[in-house]
């Protein structure tokens, strides 16, 4: 039922074609469907994402892939709670390409 409930806010964001601007506070689940789904439209992001503690890996690599798929992002900033070194390790490599 969580699921299906993530996937339907997914589907809402994603259907905001003209979305510019985005601030969120959000646990890692809800952020990764949030960014994942974010229209190309978006310029400006802000996420404040609070690890789960649910063992969920790979969080911040998926954040960083669908970054890489807004081609207008010119501004770009991120609050990360206390997430594995790699995680943010992982993360980091998938920034470094943005063009921000």
């Amino acid at each position: 039922r969580h699921k299906q409930g993530l996937e339907d806010l997914g589907g809402v964001v994603g259907d905001m074609k003209n979305l510019e601007e985005v601030t969120c506070e959000l646990t890692e689940a809800v952020a990764v469907c949030i960014v994942v789904n974010l229209p190309p439209s978006v310029k400006d992001l802000t996420v404040n994402i609070t690890p789960e503690g649910s063992g969920l890996s790979g969080t911040l690599g998926r954040i960083g892939d669908a970054l890489q798929l807004l081609p207008d992002l010119q501004c770009l900033r991120l609050e990360l709670g206390a997430f594995r070194c790699a995680e943010l390790g992982d993360l980091n490599r998938r920034l470094s390409g943005l063009p921000i």
